[in-house]
C-alpha cells in the first residue's frame, strides 16, 4: 500500500482489516526505492 502526503511530513494510508484479532504491522519508509527506516508493532482490532 502506498501512503499519501497530507502535508509536508504527514502521510496517511488507510488499510483495510478484514479479521479481528491481533495484527502484526510493518511500515518500510522508501525514498527512491531505498529503505530509510522501519517500524514494526502488533496492534489489537476489536
Amino acid at each position: 500500500m502506498t501512503m499519501r502526503q497530507l502535508s509536508p511530513g504527514l502521510y496517511q494510508a488507510t488499510p483495510t482489516i478484514p479479521f479481528k484479532g491481533v495484527w502484526f504491522t510493518r511500515i518500510d519508509l522508501k525514498q527512491q526505492q531505498q529503505l530509510v527506516t522501519s517500524k514494526k508493532w502488533f496492534f489489537n482490532v476489536r
